[in-house]
């Protein structure tokens, strides 16, 4: 089953997934979702769709004031337990899903808890910007 949706313009959240999926293997803890011809009211409708269906509370979103996050803030108010997380990138992703089984996992004593986890995944996602310039 998913642990979160990464959600985007265009084919960026099926991209990214894919590159996810490729490295690290891991098919079943992400799922995709654009926002490609819907209005804003549809993306918020198939949004919760999505977190209702998949038990799903964490969204990763490409734009920090795009639709889809703004859609996203919206049905917060209502499942307060949902976590946003804006700027995803592929460094971000790959560190989430290697965690996805803790989060997963009903065990005591784990890692910590999903707010952890993703504290830990955000910071691996800054650490992978790098501004390499020549001469």
């Amino acid at each position: 089953m998913a642990s979160a949706i990464v959600a985007g313009h265009g084919s960026f959240a099926a991209g990214m997934t894919s590159a996810v999926i490729r490295i690290t293997g891991n098919s079943d803890s992400l799922l995709p979702f654009s926002n490609n011809e819907l209005s804003k009211e549809a993306i918020e409708a198939e949004l919760l769709d999505l977190i209702e269906k998949n038990s799903i509370r964490v969204i990763f979103t490409d734009l920090p004031s795009g639709s889809i996050t703004i859609a996203a803030r919206r049905i917060q108010r209502n499942i307060p337990d949902l976590k946003i997380v804006t700027g995803a990138n592929l460094p971000l992703l790959i560190d989430f899903v290697l965690s996805a089984d803790v989060i997963n996992s009903k065990q005591e004593g784990g890692v910590g808890t999903i707010g952890d986890i993703i504290a830990h995944s955000v910071d691996r996602g800054r650490s992978g910007l790098m501004l390499i310039q020549g001469k």
